[in-house]
């Protein structure tokens, strides 16, 4: 069988409309299992921004111990637990997440970020290098 180039343009259209159709039904949404469960300790500030990309996670716990700087972060995960001391977030929630976001300032970063690493959690920390 030949091809002229009107054949091929016709076919090359075809699939070009039909594959990304194809390929949309078969990812579909996200199932639970891919995604992840996280715990944000951190909420204002930097954290605040940073939550943007969480949200097709499941942000399961919230810690920040100013409400006036996490307010608009508690109504963007509503379903979350709010805690003002990660301590007692690890203490009640530890085998409820996988990741921990820890956005806090420089000079608070280690104890947080010690306990997620000593639980074996996934941890995200921003930290300058000079």
């Amino acid at each position: 069988m030949t091809m002229n180039r009107r054949d091929l343009l016709k076919t090359s259209l075809a699939a070009g409309l039909f594959l990304p159709g194809i390929s949309g039904l078969a990812y579909g949404d996200d199932s639970p299992n891919e995604r992840v469960n996280v715990a944000l300790i951190g909420l204002g500030g930097q954290g605040g921004h940073q939550v943007g990309g969480l949200r097709s996670q499941n942000v399961v716990a919230l810690c920040d111990c100013d409400d006036s700087r996490a307010g608009n972060v508690y109504g963007k995960f509503p379903n979350a637990k709010k805690f003002y001391d990660y301590r007692k977030m690890f203490d009640e929630m530890s085998n409820q997440f996988d990741a921990v976001a820890v956005s806090t300032p420089d000079h608070t970063h280690f104890h947080p970020s010690w306990i997620a690493m000593s639980l074996n959690k996934h941890l995200y920390l921003e930290k300058p290098m000079a």
